[in-house]
């Protein structure tokens, strides 16, 4: 009986997490992104998919994918000699920034001002408590966290110079496979 549920659980397990060998499992990361062709046109959307030799734009949200492009509706399509420079940048980053600046802020001044007052001798007057000057070292801690991470949010992208080359091509398109692949 013990041998046959886990024979079961180890055939359950090895359908659940196999995956066929023409398809990588990756990550769901949508990415905007700005492509300067070399015309000087430039186009914006959401990066839908980088194939062999192209890059495929799409003006709806969706997550970046390398495989099953040939029937993709409604993205406009990018050939590598055509591209100058490509700007990627992830969706939510100015959020994701803000967010996680906020938290560690808070975490920081918070600790500091819980130190600060619980160093200072027991003879002296305290104006403010210690409770309070840890609340005002977590809402300032936390405000000036989020406006650093707000900026840094802003500020992170990377940009791809092409001039048409496959070799550059191919450099980001292994760079951008590395960044969603599990």
């Amino acid at each position: 009986m013990k041998k046959s549920i886990f024979l079961i659980a180890t055939l359950v397990s090895t359908v659940t997490f196999s995956y066929a060998q023409d398809t990588l499992p990756q990550k769901e990361i949508k990415f905007k992104a700005t492509i300067r062709t070399t015309k000087l046109n430039l186009q914006r959307g959401y990066l839908f998919g980088i194939s062999n030799t192209d890059i495929h734009l799409s003006k709806t949200k969706a997550p970046l994918r390398f495989y099953g492009l040939d029937n993709s509706p409604e993205t406009s399509k990018f050939n590598f000699s055509d591209i100058d420079l490509v700007s990627i940048r992830r969706r939510n980053s100015i959020g994701r920034g803000a967010a996680i600046g906020s938290v560690s802020g808070a975490l920081l001044f918070g600790i500091i001002a819980a130190v600060s007052s619980s160093s200072e001798s027991s003879d002296t007057w305290q104006i403010i408590s210690p409770g309070a000057q840890i609340a005002g070292g977590v809402i300032v801690g936390g405000i000036a966290g989020a406006g650093i991470g707000l900026l840094i949010g802003a500020l992170a992208h990377k940009t791809f110079i092409i001039h048409g080359k496959r070799e550059r091509f191919e450099k980001m398109r292994n760079a951008m496979m590395s960044k969603v692949s599990l």
